[in-house]
């Protein structure tokens, strides 16, 4: 700075530093009255820094085709009212990040380059992915048509499984799910996705099939009691 302490000598700075930090030094305005220095965080109001602000800086930095939900869509999932544990997962399918065969293999390239270990491991019928388990594989369909709607799910076929996730935040508008069953429809598809991984990860790790049958059961059977338990709170 100049002697007076009120103006950067330019001179000096052109002498010291990079063309690219000359120009950042000098933009830099000098108090009118000599003050001491403070750390200052420019992405909160009042200058704090706070993991909450690092947050919602990431989120509002990300675009549309990395996102596969607005910010507001998060926190409606957020506040679900079914068990954390649901939640997460639910975050897991929105993202894409289950370990199916397809997924494994489009991180290891080459090193699985045989056909036949990609197969869906519940029917075999086609490479797994997380839209064939949940919409086309023949025990998603078979939850969903033992459910009190008997909902033909491959009809959502056309959809990625992030948007079928949007729809079940909102089944009420998204799908014309009665109110009255709109938090049970939430706990079916919480428990049908659930039950199904672990179905899936008894056949690929320990070789336990399991029937189609005796998984919707299951999975009616559980989402009822999560569901009374949750009214028992009320």
């Amino acid at each position: 700075m100049l002697p007076d302490g009120r103006l950067w000598d330019e001179a000096k700075i052109r002498r010291l530093f990079t063309p690219e930090n000359q120009c950042c030094s000098v933009t830099i305005r000098l108090p009118a009255e000599e003050q001491p220095d403070n750390f200052f965080w420019p992405n909160d109001p009042k200058g704090e820094f706070s993991v909450k602000s690092v947050y919602r800086l990431l989120v509002a930095n990300r675009t549309t085709e990395v996102n596969p939900m607005q910010h507001v869509r998060w926190k409606d999932l957020w506040r679900l009212k079914v068990h954390d544990r649901f939640k997460m997962l639910f975050w897991k399918v929105m993202w894409g990040i289950l370990p199916t065969k397809c997924k494994v293999a489009e991180h290891m390239g080459n090193r699985m380059n045989v056909e036949g270990d990609l197969l869906c491991p519940l029917c075999g019928a086609e490479p797994e992915t997380l839209h064939h388990l949940v919409f086309l594989c023949p025990y998603s369909r078979a939850i969903w048509c033992k459910s009190p709607w008997q909902l033909d799910i491959t009809v959502f076929r056309h959809d990625s499984v992030s948007e079928w996730v949007q729809k079940v935040i909102h089944p009420h508008q998204e799908l014309a799910i009665p109110m009255v069953d709109q938090h049970f429809f939430q706990l079916y598809v919480a428990n049908a996705l659930d039950l199904l991984w672990a179905c899936r990860n008894n056949v690929v790790h320990e070789g336990r099939q399991c029937s189609m049958s005796d998984l919707a059961a299951k999975v009616r059977r559980l989402s009822g009691e999560h569901d009374w338990a949750a009214w028992r709170k009320r």
